[in-house]
């Protein structure tokens, strides 16, 4: 189900013969050939560093500018949510806003401290920005959104879960109870699951209370599901690695694809990385 140009490139957008852009389209004998696909990405950006709560030093400045803006322009993604965003990407005064602004026509940001600030980014238009407070920790969030996408509005969810099973229980209840009112979401966040490669399987304890709540709901998932356990956090302080970060989406958008961009793996090599981007593309149906 898909349409090339000319030079047999898959298609991501179509249009009609008045420019505008189509969500779905039939060949001469009425079969679907072409359904509207989303790119969404979420990313802890560790206030744009290394998670340390600080921002750029001055001197990593160029660095880091070109790392982050390369990462997103290369997954271009229609949607990006972000946690732990600082309005201020490094040292020198570069805004973090004008910086996504140059990228996104829409940009939604929340500045809350040190390490939870957000932000929404989008191609198309964001209304209806609600600040939602876990009970649990008040300074953690599952904010929503509304964008439309070719008619079809869908509700975007922003969230950052604790950093203890004690406090991420309470507060996948109070998510999955609010993803249960929505006609059409997709939620992406940092949800600290704990998982690790020991338990980065079905039937390890961190997955069971931290993915399967959301599976067993009838979402759809991102990570640890058909694409595999996707390593989304590193640090190179203590060698170990993380299976943090996801997208949940409801029964209604499929997620045909999913990845990781690791280029801080390799472009960072002496410093401790923190999370990288975790990138899916979906098919609203």
């Amino acid at each position: 189900m898909s349409v090339y140009n000319i030079e047999g490139v898959e298609l991501r957008s179509v249009y009609n013969k008045n420019g505008n852009d189509l969500s779905i389209c039939y060949n001469k004998d009425g079969a679907v050939i072409f359904r509207k696909q989303l790119k969404v990405m979420t990313y802890n950006v560790g206030g744009w560093y290394i998670g340390s709560g600080r921002n750029v030093p001055e001197a990593q400045k160029d660095i880091y500018y070109a790392l982050q803006t390369g990462m997103i322009e290369d997954a271009d993604p229609d949607i990006l949510v972000i946690q732990e965003y600082l309005a201020q990407f490094s040292d020198d005064g570069t805004s973090a806003l004008t910086m996504l602004q140059g990228l996104f026509p829409y940009v939604h940001a929340e500045v809350s401290g040190t390490y939870f600030g957000r932000a929404i980014c989008s191609k198309y238009p964001i209304t209806d920005y609600v600040k939602r407070q876990f009970t649990q920790e008040p300074s953690r969030y599952f904010d929503s959104c509304t964008v439309t996408v070719m008619e079809t509005p869908i509700t975007v969810v922003n969230t950052h879960l604790g950093l203890t099973q004690e406090n991420r229980d309470p507060e996948i209840v109070q998510l999955i109870t609010y993803l249960n009112t929505l006609d059409r979401f997709v939620c992406g966040g940092d949800f600290n699951t704990g998982i690790t490669p020991t338990s980065a399987n079905t039937s390890s304890t961190e997955y069971i209370n931290n993915v399967k709540p959301f599976v067993d709901d009838g979402f759809n998932t991102a990570n640890f599901g058909d694409f595999g356990f996707l390593l989304t956090c590193v640090d190179r302080t203590n060698g170990t690695h993380y299976y943090l970060d996801n997208i949940y989406t409801s029964a209604n958008i499929e997620v045909i694809d999913a990845y990781v961009d690791d280029t801080k793996l390799t472009d960072l090599v002496d410093d401790p990385i923190d999370h990288m981007p975790l990138i899916a593309t979906l098919q609203i149906n």
